[in-house]
């Protein structure tokens, strides 16, 4: 293997495994705030309701 070929599969090994983490991280973090945000919007609903 070549030296630039090689240089440009650590490259996208290094992408894939950064974009990897950060989806790790960024998911959860939107989906607690989403179901938070649900959870109060039906909270609301129901105490107008009742």
């Amino acid at each position: 293997m070549s030296y630039r070929r090689k240089k440009k599969v650590m490259g996208m090994t290094a992408l894939a495994v950064g974009i990897g983490i950060l989806l790790v991280l960024i998911i959860p973090v939107v989906g607690w705030i989403a179901f938070s945000a649900i959870c109060l919007i039906c909270c609301g609903i129901y105490l107008l309701r009742f």
